[in-house]
């Protein structure tokens, strides 16, 4: 299948065929509105170009939303797609690094944890071109300084799969302490509803 069409039965089997107003994020010529963006961007230098990281109240009117379906695919690719599709939500908000030419390069969305006043990091993502060049790290600092600026945020977690081990060195070495190993005991498929030991028809 080709990349396109897995990013369109992605979004369809997220939003429904039912959600018009979601499937606009389908039609790449639309315009991408920004909205509620700090007046201030973190600027960062990369190589010779620079890159700012900025922060939306709605990750659905950024830039990097475009990203959200590739980066369900680049996880599933690799083997670390641990659960079924559980794509954030367009109202969450995310900080994006853009680049000095308005392209994202990476995001990293969240969601806030009433019970445990904390921010839960739904996904985060940085294209191939610019891995390894501190983006992620970028975007997770300026999240930091975010909760700090806030005063009401305990912790920010997330999650990851257990052999994703390049993801598990940046977290730690961002700070981040691990805390708790999840086990599954896999019942059924969750795209066609067969147990495992089925064959899908």
């Amino acid at each position: 299948m080709e990349m396109c069409e897995r990013i369109q039965k992605l979004w369809r089997d997220f939003i429904g065929d039912d959600s018009e107003h979601r499937l606009m994020v389908l039609d790449a010529s639309i315009e991408l509105s920004v909205i509620n963006v700090e007046a201030k961007s973190e600027i960062r230098s990369m190589g010779e170009s620079q890159y700012s990281v900025r922060f939306y109240e709605n990750c659905g009117h950024s830039p990097a939303w475009p990203l959200v379906p590739r980066a369900m695919i680049d996880l599933e690719d690799r083997g670390f797609d641990f659960q079924p599709h559980v794509l954030p939500m367009w109202n969450d908000p995310c900080m994006a690094a853009i680049s000095d030419d308005g392209s994202p390069m990476g995001f990293l969305i969240y969601r806030y944890d009433e019970v445990n006043c904390s921010w839960f990091v739904m996904l985060a993502y940085v294209v191939p071109e610019h891995r390894r060049t501190g983006v992620h790290t970028a975007l997770f600092s300026a999240l930091v300084d975010r909760a700090k600026q806030r005063g009401d945020i305990l912790s920010i977690y997330c999650g990851t799969h257990v052999n994703n081990t390049a993801a598990q060195a940046a977290f730690e070495a961002q700070g981040r302490a691990k805390k708790a190993i999840m086990y599954s005991f896999h019942l059924k498929d969750w795209a066609d509803g067969k147990e495992p030991t089925e064959v899908a028809q």
